[in-house]
């Protein structure tokens, strides 16, 4: 039986009255083991208890009997049905050109998240364009989508997915032009402010046990790369729909910049201007050019861009005294980040 619609997700009972044989018939040790480097050989029952009771993903009941937690289980199930999870399995679907007429591809992954998400990832990016580079005569696959960018976002999604909905999980859907990243519950935060808050999560247990276990290499960075990497590729900036009770984040290859609506131009743009501040620096004409991938002659595309901005408050100039030529702009009033 499996609680959902109570208020921690995680500490709640998933199975209960194991006898600790069953426990390791339910839950891959090994991929636990294996993930934080630990030796097993030699290790007795009681001794594996141990590191498992220590990280809650198993309780040792009064009767001296084991009871799973949903935390171990969404991670270390060998078969999410087996606790009802079977909805919240990692799910990719690869479509026909831009629209979702005509899947080709599509893969569910039942085992939980720690046990799943490198072969699934690893199944994802089979689907992205890519070409082979060589650099110090070792061959590299170079995606038009970066593969970092990707596993962040897919991440962010599964550790910041409200498990209290019911009925879905996490959805990857592939394009030809974009990839889609569905997750259940709406955003913690003012999505204007996702890069710049205080890193809150639903499931602060799940990211850090998921952290322990190598998928996060900075809880604190994971927007931050985001925008970086971003910045490096001149790629559009992630966009994002936010619905009652899912949220979607798209990303998309490198774009022409008139390929570019004028919406996720000035998302963009003001991305851009935070990126600046992270690095104390202002935004510029020139660095703006610069993270579209423009030449020097399309000034009027970029000063046009920023003046919407400036008229929506997005940016602000920093000394309007100075002539146009060496303007400085900072984020807006209307998202006070600071």
């Amino acid at each position: 039986m499996t609680f959902f619609n109570l208020e921690n997700f995680e500490d709640k009972i998933a199975k209960a009255n194991l006898k600790f044989d069953d426990v390791l018939y339910y839950l891959d040790h090994y991929v636990y083991f294996k993930l934080l480097r630990l030796p097993i050989l030699g290790l007795q029952n009681d001794e594996i208890a141990k590191f498992l009771i220590n990280d809650g993903i198993i309780v040792k009941q009064a009767n001296s009997l084991y009871s799973i937690t949903n935390l171990g289980a969404i991670l270390f199930a060998r078969n999410l049905k087996e606790f009802g999870l079977e909805r919240k399995a990692l799910r990719f679907i690869n479509y026909d050109g831009i629209s979702k007429i005509r899947g080709n591809h599509e893969l569910i992954d039942e085992s939980g998240y720690a046990i799943a998400f490198n072969r699934f990832f690893s199944y994802v990016l089979a689907f992205v364009p890519s070409k082979e580079d060589y650099e110090s005569f070792s061959r590299i696959e170079i995606f038009n989508i970066p593969s970092n960018l990707l596993k962040e976002l897919i991440l962010n999604a599964l550790i910041h997915q409200d498990f209290t909905i019911d009925g879905s999980g996490v959805m990857i859907e592939c394009f030809s032009n974009r990839i889609e990243i569905t997750n259940p519950g709406a955003p913690l935060i003012d999505v204007n402010k996702i890069a710049d808050s205080h890193h809150l999560s639903r499931n602060p247990k799940l990211v850090n046990l998921m952290d322990k276990l190598g998928f996060n290499n900075d809880l604190t960075a994971g927007w931050d790369t985001v925008i970086q990497t971003c910045e490096k590729y001149c790629l559009p900036a992630p966009g994002f729909k936010i619905f009652d009770e899912f949220t979607q984040v798209t990303v998309y290859p490198p774009t022409e910049f008139k390929d570019i609506s004028f919406d996720e131009k000035l998302w963009t743009c003001f991305l851009h201007a935070l990126y600046c501040l992270k690095q104390n620096e202002f935004m510029t004409k020139s660095s703006l050019k610069k993270r579209f991938g423009l030449k020097s002659n399309q000034n009027y595309s970029i000063s046009k861009l920023i003046k919407s901005a400036i008229d929506k408050n997005l940016l602000a100039i920093v000394d309007p005294t100075v002539t146009s030529r060496y303007l400085k702009f900072r984020l807006g009033s209307k998202y006070n980040l600071k």
